[in-house]
C-alpha cells in the first residue's frame, strides 16, 4: 500500500470473521505492520493454538514540487532579498550548500541568485523535487527534459522539465509492467535508483 491520508485495511487470504479474530489489519501512517489471526475456539483444527502472523507495510507517498513562491529581489548590497509563499513543511538551499528548514510566509536576508525549494521529508511522504526561484538576477538555469522509458511494459508517462542543478525525486512508475512481473526501480546511466531517491539533474 501507498500512504494516501485514508486508513488503510491489509487483505488476508483464507481470513474468516465467522470463526476468526484479526487485529493489526489497519493502519493510515507509513510504516511496516504485523497482522495477527486467531481462532475464535482458541486452536485450530490441527490442534495448534498460535496466531497466524503476516507482514504488512504502507510506504511513503511522493509529492509535487511546490508553487506560487515568489522571488523578492535584494535592495542592498549586504542581501535584503526574500522567498514569499513558503511553510514550514518546506525546505531551501543555494545552488549549493545543504537544506534549511523554511519558516512560515517567508524566507528574508537572501543575496541575488538560485534557490532551490522543497517539500520536505516526513513520515508519510519522500521529500519533493526542487522549484528554482530566482532572487534578483541569478545565472540563467538551463533547462533539462526528464522521459521515462516503460521498457517492456506498456503505457505512457508524461515528460518533466526541470532546472539544471534540480534534485529531482523519482516518481512512482505509471507504466503497467508486464504479465507476471512487477515494477523494480528506475535505471540511470546503468544505476538503479527507487521510487522517492533523489538524482541531481545536470543535462
Amino acid at each position: 500500500y501507498t500512504y494516501n491520508g485514508s486508513e488503510h485495511t491489509a487483505t488476508v487470504s483464507g481470513y474468516d470473521p465467522a470463526t476468526m479474530d484479526i487485529s493489526g489489519n489497519t493502519a493510515t501512517d507509513a510504516g511496516d505492520y504485523t497482522v495477527r489471526v486467531t481462532s475464535k475456539t482458541g486452536k485450530w483444527a490441527d490442534g495448534s493454538t498460535d496466531a497466524v502472523t503476516a507482514a504488512w507495510s504502507i510506504g511513503k507517498a511522493t509529492q509535487e514540487a511546490p508553487n506560487g513562491l515568489i522571488g523578492v529581489a535584494p535592495t542592498t548590497e549586504g542581501g535584503d532579498g526574500k522567498i514569499t509563499g513558503v511553510d514550514a513543511t518546506m525546505e531551501y538551499r543555494a545552488t549549493t550548500g545543504n537544506y534549511t528548514v523554511c519558516p512560515d510566509g517567508e524566507i528574508t536576508g537572501l543575496s541575488a541568485g538560485n534557490y532551490f525549494v522543497r517539500y520536505a521529508e516526513d513520515n508519510n511522504h519522500f521529500a519533493s523535487s526542487d522549484t528554482v526561484v530566482t532572487v534578483g538576477e541569478g545565472t540563467p538555469l538551463a533547462d533539462c527534459k526528464i522521459t521515462f522509458n516503460a521498457g517492456d511494459g506498456s503505457g505512457s508517462m508524461d515528460s518533466v522539465t526541470v532546472k539544471a542543478g534540480t534534485y529531482y525525486i523519482l516518481p512512482s512508475c505509471g507504466f503497467t509492467a508486464p504479465a507476471d512481473q512487477q515494477f523494480k526501480a528506475w535505471e540511470i546511466g546503468g544505476t538503479e535508483y527507487k521510487v522517492g531517491d533523489s538524482y541531481t539533474v545536470n543535462e
